[in-house]
């Protein structure tokens, strides 16, 4: 018994185990922990999966099983079943290859209740590390409470696109958007639904990388993010350069900046880094950072204003074995104080 009388509450999880099986190289059958399975918005299932090529570049699939909810021990709320349809495509003359992938899933709560039933939709295209495009989406399809709720028989849920263009040798463009919108599902219906539907939230950036001499790298770029439907979009500005090793010293050394303004705030963040490093893969390092926020009328203070500094560093303790430390001290409006983390790591 606990000092409140109740149980002690155990921590400890299990969260991924699973079991793979290739009869063929066209087929794949996976049995277990299915985390994100073949595309993201699948979730995490505890079930069966299987897929198989049936031509060529076109391969099909099924799962089912139930759904897992990581906060708790006994995880399961509900069913979740559905199928997959992924067609991959390469272009033999430019060496672009592709790849588009249509998903179907339904949800169910206990005793059969309506959760979720959508689409998802993925597609890429790439050549090489010359340039890229990705997409994805879902698209939910509301029947029975949820339609009653929504007066929609569908609604885009969440959507994202991003590309990026190796200019020349040393110079990329990127860009992305993603949008999100809270649904309501067996699970979550409970909550407050005037607050909960309306919940949504857009951003787009674009961004500028040079890679120059002497390992010199500069990124610039510029986004802007809408909180809610109707909201004033907060803009940002960000600017890095670095240099990866100072003449024959392997000393690295960067400073970063984040400007920012809309709806209720403005302010900036900066941090200033360097690091040493030597043989097998040691190295120390400070950085230094601040922040100011200015602008919201609902905190007692005109301005706040916040500082760092963190020392960290990696040392091999045997082949494979690596102790990471990091220390940080911070004052300022919102946080003060010091803490001290360390971890443990094996690398393959």
């Amino acid at each position: 018994q606990s000092p409140v009388g109740r149980r002690d509450v155990r921590e400890d999880r299990l969260y991924e185990l699973s079991l793979e099986w290739r009869p063929s190289p066209s087929a794949v059958v996976q049995a277990g922990r299915l985390v994100g399975g073949p595309f993201a918005a699948m979730g995490y299932t505890d079930g069966l999966l299987a897929q198989a090529r049936a031509w060529r570049g076109l391969w099909v699939g099924a799962f089912a099983g139930r759904v897992v909810n990581l906060g708790s021990l006994q995880g399961e709320q509900g069913t979740r079943v559905g199928g997959l349809i992924r067609v991959v495509a390469e272009s033999t003359r430019s060496g672009a290859e592709g790849e588009f992938l249509l998903g179907a899933v339904s949800e169910k709560g206990p005793g059969g209740a309506v959760s979720r039933d959508f689409l998802s939709l993925e597609a890429s295209w790439h050549q090489g590390g010359r340039w890229y495009v990705t997409s994805r989406g879902e698209i939910d399809v509301h029947r029975g409470w949820r339609r009653t709720l929504t007066g929609k028989t569908y609604q885009v849920t969440n959507a994202a696109f991003a590309a990026s263009w190796q200019v020349s040798q040393q110079v990329r463009v990127s860009a992305n958007y993603d949008q999100r919108r809270n649904y309501l599902t067996w699970d979550t219906r409970p909550l407050p639904e005037d607050v909960f539907v309306r919940y949504f939230r857009e951003g787009g950036r674009v961004a500028l990388d040079w890679q120059g001499p002497a390992s010199w790298r500069v990124t610039l770029a510029t986004g802007l993010e809408r909180p809610g439907a109707g909201a004033q979009a907060t803009q940002s500005f960000y600017g890095a350069v670095s240099k990866g090793r100072v003449g024959r010293l392997p000393l690295a050394f960067g400073m970063e900046a984040n400007v920012y303004r809309g709806g209720e705030l403005a302010g900036w963040v900066a941090n200033l880094r360097s690091s040493f490093h030597w043989a097998n893969g040691n190295d120390i390092g400070l950085v230094f950072g601040r922040s100011v926020v200015s602008g919201l009328a609902s905190w007692t203070k005109p301005h706040r204003q916040n500082s760092w500094a963190r020392v960290f560093s990696d040392v091999k303790l045997a082949p494979g074995l690596y102790l990471r430390a990091e220390l940080e001290k911070r004052v300022g409006d919102d946080s003060g104080g010091q803490q001290a983390l360390a971890d443990l790591v094996i690398r393959f």
